[in-house]
């Protein structure tokens, strides 16, 4: 009789155990749930915050030695134990709910270890660099030497220091700029003027209400002739000149104007006193022809350069941004003035 009941047994595990067996390994089970991080003060599950993370502190530790489990976690809804087991995950502890989610590291084993990371990719092989031939030991081209220690070549006979511009010195006190290009020296701004500082040291007072144009006083005279005057005698002769055959550029410099051009046959020696100083055409048009008034190259400051390429018109654009600027201080000072009399 005995023997039938364990055959019976046998029969029976046997018939319910095949269709798992014939299903192969079944896929584990979580149930749903979308992560909602914790807001402090509000209650989880109904349990108050503060109760309820005291309850997470007192089980994670507990949660995070079951088997599968990866990591423990406090939300909205309650513990978060991320798992591979999820079979083992208890549904609450003190009434906090615990809910299973599957690993989110794709490595995670069933066991609850992580797999190890596949080994690394042999390192990229250099390339042979055998029949590189070292810069430094390339001879230099003519004309230069290499430096000692430095390993690169430089030119025999370097070029020539740019000249330093030569300026006028600024006089005792200040310029006192009024209409009419009326220029008056004075040891300090009389009442209703600013001063303003120009270039090379030297002061103008400005009218407040009838604000004058900084002239260049600190560019040396041409030929005699006050380099103010000079600038005007050029640019009503600039143009003039570019529209004769052959000239590519018209430029003012501290000796006179300088053309460039093909038929120097068609250029005055001077024009209203001022000297023209003809070159050779170099057969191109010239590029980034400009000048500032921290640097010391030529033309001198104040001067113009006339192209015939449309693209350089850097001392147009010059002289219209020194006209702007002019505008902003003149309106800096009527707002000066304004302000201290409403004071």
């Amino acid at each position: 009789m005995i023997r039938v009941f364990v055959l019976l047994a046998c029969l029976w595990a046997w018939l319910t155990l095949l269709p798992t067996w014939a299903q192969g390994p079944q896929e584990k089970v979580y149930p749903p749930y979308i992560p909602r991080l914790a807001v402090p003060g509000q209650p989880i599950a109904g349990i108050p915050f503060e109760e309820a993370l005291k309850i997470y502190e007192r089980h994670e530790e507990e949660l995070r030695k079951l088997p599968g489990s990866i990591s423990v976690s406090f939300y909205a809804d309650g513990i978060v134990v991320e798992t591979a087991n999820p079979e083992v995950v208890p549904a609450a502890v003190e009434g906090l709910p615990v809910i299973p989610v599957p690993p989110v590291d794709p490595r995670a084993a069933p066991g609850g270890w992580v797999l190890p990371l596949p080994p690394s990719p042999a390192p990229f092989p250099l390339p042979d660099r055998s029949g590189i031939v070292d810069p430094s030991s390339r001879p230099c081209p003519p004309g230069s030497f290499r430096v000692p220690g430095e390993g690169r070549c430089r030119r025999t006979n370097p070029s020539p220091p740019v000249p330093e511009v030569k300026l006028l010195p600024p006089p005792p006190g200040v310029i006192v700029l009024k209409p009419g290009k009326v220029r008056e020296q004075a040891e300090a701004c009389p009442q209703g003027f600013e001063e303003v500082e120009g270039f090379g040291g030297w002061r103008f007072c400005v009218d407040r209400q009838n604000p004058e144009p900084i002239p260049p006083l600190w560019s040396p005279p041409i030929n005699g002739i006050p380099f103010e005057e000079v600038l005007a005698i050029h640019n009503r002769h600039a143009l003039e000149f570019m529209q004769l055959p052959g000239v590519e550029s018209v430029g003012l410099r501290d000796d006179g104007i300088h053309i460039v051009t093909s038929r120097p046959e068609l250029i005055p020696k001077a024009v209203e006193g001022v000297p023209i100083i003809v070159r050779p055409a170099t057969g191109r048009k010239v590029k980034n022809a400009s000048h500032t008034f921290n640097t010391p190259v030529r033309p001198l400051h104040g001067g113009v350069f006339i192209s015939q390429d449309p693209g350089v018109r850097w001392a147009e654009q010059r002289v219209k941004a020194e006209r702007v600027f002019r505008q902003q201080v003149e309106q800096v000072v009527r707002n000066l003035s304004h302000s201290r009399i409403q004071a």
